[in-house]
Order: C-alpha cells, then structure tokens, then sequence
C-alpha cells in the first residue's frame, strides 16, 4: 500500500462523457463546451431524444458516439420482405478462399487484407528498434495505432458485404 502516485503526462485521458444539456446537435455540427463547434463527418441518423454523449480518442483520431433515446415503433412497419422465397445456400469456410458457397461461388480473397497485415508487420519491427520513452517511439506507436484500426476497418467492412449480399440473395443460409 502507497500513496498515489502524481499523473504521467505521458497516460492520455482517452475520453469524456458529456451529459445532453452540454452540447447540441445540429445537421454538420456539434457543439462541445470548451471546443466550440466541431465539423462532423456524417449526420445524426436517427431521431428522438438525445441521452448521452461520449468523445473518445483511438490511434490520434477522435470519435462522438451519442446515445439516442428513439419513440417505440410498430414492429411490422420495420420488417423488410425476404429476399427470394425458398432459396437456400450452404457455406464453407475454407482456407485457400474465404467461404465457397454451395452452389459453386467463391467469396473473394483478402488481399488488401493481407497487404496491411504486412505494413503491420513491419510496422511492429520498426518500433522494437525504437528506445523506450522517446518521441519516435510515440510517433511510432501511433502508426502502429493506425494501422490497427486499419486492418480492423478492413475486416468489418469485408464481413458486412460479404454477410448483407449473402443474406439478400438467400432466405435460408446452412453453416
């Protein structure tokens, strides 16, 4: 047991929540006290109550995620038709392609995927070289930061397309 210890300044605060009466919204822009108005990339796409909010930093890049409470709804007014009725497909995961149907379809490879594992890679031995504490190893690990974000986004984005055109074409999907 010790007292506490005084804070790094090198340990970065890694976000904040805001409550909904300490900023607004508005189409392109929120208003954060302190900040002021900061550009949004996109704009709010649902709409109802403003909860909560949170600003959060990850790899140098900094997030709004808001939390939205939305009127109920009738639930058969949200429903979506089926695609094609009767249509089934069985799915493989294989090793040499991602997932062969079984109607005879290969789902495309992962080369952009691949292609940033290897940045990474490099990436990594790079900051091995690097001396602990100095600025080029923050700059370093910020890269790294990035490119993890990177391979992330990479993958996500490939399993949503690969997962909404599965399900479109195919009411009845078998793993």
């Amino acid at each position: 047991m010790k007292f506490p210890g005084r804070r790094k300044r090198s340990k970065k605060i890694g976000g904040f929540g805001l409550n909904n009466d300490k900023f607004s919204v508005s189409v392109h822009t929120v208003y954060v006290p302190k900040l002021g108005a900061v550009n949004m990339a996109e704009t709010l796409r649902f709409n109802g109550h403003i909860r909560n909010g949170r600003i959060k930093e990850q790899a140098g890049r900094w997030y709004l995620i808001i939390t939205v409470r939305e009127e109920t709804q009738n639930l058969e007014s949200l429903a979506q038709p089926v695609a094609s009725p009767l249509r089934s497909v069985g799915i493989d995961f294989g090793l040499s392609t991602f997932a062969p149907l079984s109607n005879g379809e290969k789902s495309e490879t992962q080369a952009h995927y691949r292609q940033a594992e290897g940045k990474l890679r490099r990436l990594q031995r790079g900051l091995a070289r690097k001396k602990k504490g100095s600025n080029n190893r923050k700059k370093w690990k910020l890269k790294i930061g990035r490119a993890h974000e990177r391979v992330s986004n990479l993958r996500k984005d490939f399993l949503h397309k690969f997962t909404s055109e599965v399900t479109s074409r195919f009411s009845i999907v078998c793993v």
